[in-house]
C-alpha cells in the first residue's frame, strides 16, 4: 500500500510507505483545534443569540478531524476530507457574514454573494497553482479583502478578521517552508513545520468564528456585548421603563 505523493512530500513522511503514525506532529497538532472547536460549540449552544453558530463550530471541529485522518492514513482519497471540509466551513462563514455584516436579507442574494466569493477564489486558483502554498493562497487573498471590508463597515470586533488573516499568514509561511525545504525525499525523520500551519490556522479559524456578530446584532433595541456575545439588554426602542420601587 502506497501513500499519496502529496502526503509523501511532507517533511515528516519519509518515503511512500503506509504508516498510520508516519506524521506524528502533523497528526497530533490537529487535536488542539478539535478541543477548541468542541469547547466553542458547547459554549455557543448555551446562548440563544449565538446558537446559530453551532454549525460553524461543528464544521470548524470537523476540519481538524479531516486533517488528522489525511495526515495519518495519507491515501489519496483522504485528501478530499482535508480540502472539502475547510471549503464547507468557508462557505458557512461567507454565507453568514453576508447576512450579519453586509445585511443581505434575501437568501438567494446571499447565495449569489457566496457564489461570487467562492468563484473568485476558484478563478485565482485556476490562474496560478502555487507549489509552495497550494490552493490556500487564493483563500488568503479573499480573506484579506473581507478583513478590510469588515474593518470599514462593522463595529463588531472590527479588527477580528484582520487578526485572523495575520494568523493565517504566519501559518501559510510555515506551510510553504515545509513544502520548500522538503521538496525532495530525504532519509530519516524530520519534524518539519507543517504542524505549525495547523496551530496558526486553528487560531485564525477560531477568530473568524468570534468575528461573526450574533444574528440580532443589528436588530433595534438589542445591546450585545462585543466581547462575550451576550445580550445585555433587549428593550423595545421608546418603551418607558417603570421606575424601580424602593
Amino acid at each position: 500500500m502506497r501513500v499519496s505523493a502529496s502526503s509523501a512530500a511532507y517533511c515528516e513522511r519519509d518515503g511512500r510507505d503506509f504508516d498510520l503514525l508516519g506524521e506524528p506532529a502533523n497528526f497530533f497538532s490537529n487535536f488542539f483545534q478539535i478541543a477548541a472547536g468542541l469547547r466553542y460549540t458547547y459554549g455557543v449552544a448555551q446562548q440563544k443569540n449565538l446558537d446559530v453558530n453551532v454549525l460553524g463550530g461543528v464544521l470548524y471541529t470537523a476540519v481538524a478531524c479531516g486533517s488528522a485522518i489525511w495526515h495519518s492514513v495519507g491515501l489519496a482519497w483522504t485528501l478530499v476530507l482535508d480540502l472539502a471540509i475547510p471549503f464547507a466551513f468557508i462557505a458557512w462563514f461567507g454565507y453568514n457574514w453576508g447576512y450579519r455584516v453586509l445585511r443581505i436579507r434575501s437568501v438567494w442574494l446571499r447565495f449569489g454573494f457566496l457564489g461570487v466569493a467562492l468563484g473568485g477564489t476558484g478563478a485565482l486558483v485556476s490562474l496560478y497553482t502555487s507549489p509552495a502554498f497550494s490552493v490556500h493562497w487564493a483563500w488568503f487573498v479573499v480573506l484579506v479583502a473581507a478583513a478590510v471590508w469588515h474593518r470599514l463597515i462593522c463595529d463588531w470586533r472590527p479588527n477580528g478578521i484582520l487578526a485572523s488573516a495575520g494568523l493565517y499568514g504566519v501559518g501559510l509561511a510555515c506551510y510553504a517552508m515545509d513544502r520548500v525545504l522538503c521538496e525532495d525525499e530525504r532519509k530519516g525523520y524530520q519534524i518539519g513545520s507543517h504542524w505549525l500551519w495547523h496551530v496558526f490556522s486553528a487560531l485564525g479559524g477560531l477568530l473568524l468564528l468570534h468575528s461573526l456578530p450574533p444574528e440580532d446584532w443589528n436588530a433595534p433595541g438589542h445591546d450585545v456585548d462585543p466581547w462575550c456575545g451576550c445580550v445585555r439588554r433587549n428593550a423595545v426602542p421608546g418603551e418607558k421603563v417603570a421606575p424601580e420601587v424602593r
